[in-house]
């Protein structure tokens, strides 16, 4: 029975280590291919899960070709400027959830320290700062460079 409440998405994420990478047509139709399976097993009885559509979500943009068979057979994608105009640059920006790695003097060990502890944004550096296994001398300089850039935009 399908569920007629709100549209259930289904997510394929990824996310490259290198941000100009971008993200291959072979994505795009594994998503493509799990949906199709997904919906074939609900037409069987196999499984009870009435997804809609799906969404890409990655930290780059889609290749051309890639970008072209989603939007021939309706896949969304969110990443840098996409859709444009409205990607992760924008809700970065109006949500002011600027992540701890924009913080140019963080090293490798503090980075960890913070994501052990939940602590992925600069406002969340504020907030938590007490909690955090950092000293207190280099925490006053990484709450110093927060409160620069917070300032500057």
């Amino acid at each position: 029975m399908k569920d007629v409440g709100s549209p259930k998405v289904l997510l394929e994420v990824k996310h490259h280590i290198d941000p100009h990478n971008y993200t291959p047509f072979d994505v795009t139709l594994s998503a493509k291919a799990k949906l199709d399976d997904i919906r074939e097993g609900l037409k069987r009885g196999l499984n009870n899960e009435p997804f809609d559509r799906v969404l890409i979500v990655c930290n780059t943009r889609l290749t051309e070709h890639a970008r072209k068979y989603a939007d021939c057979i309706g896949i969304d994608h969110l990443g840098w400027n996409v859709p444009h105009g409205r990607g992760f640059e924008r809700l970065i920006e109006e949500k002011r959830l600027y992540p701890v790695t924009i913080l140019r003097s963080l090293t490798e060990e503090e980075k960890g320290k913070l994501s052990e502890q939940g602590i992925l944004t600069l406002e969340q550096l504020i907030s938590r700062m007490e909690r955090v296994d950092i000293p207190e001398s280099r925490m006053s300089e990484l709450i110093d460079e927060t409160k620069r850039i917070l300032e500057q935009r």
